[in-house]
């Protein structure tokens, strides 16, 4: 089984990356308004989406210089 996802102290890697976003949600929450939520969230979200492009085009640049094919 892949390393990254074997089980630490009875928490799979999942699990521990769950309970590390909600701490660090409660601890961000702390005295914030609901408008200010929704403004953090937004932007959160929006920098989540953006790596997840920029791991996507390491990947595929990454496969194509290691003689891989294009999609």
């Amino acid at each position: 089984m892949n390393k990254n996802f074997c089980c630490d102290g009875g928490l799979a890697y999942g699990q521990q990356m769950n309970l590390l976003a909600v701490s660090l949600a409660n601890a961000v929450a702390e005295g914030r308004s609901p408008d200010e939520l929704e403004y953090l969230s937004a932007i959160l979200q929006l920098a989540g989406e953006a790596l997840s492009v920029i791991a996507a085009v390491q990947a595929k640049c990454q496969n194509d210089d290691n003689g891989g094919y294009s999609v």
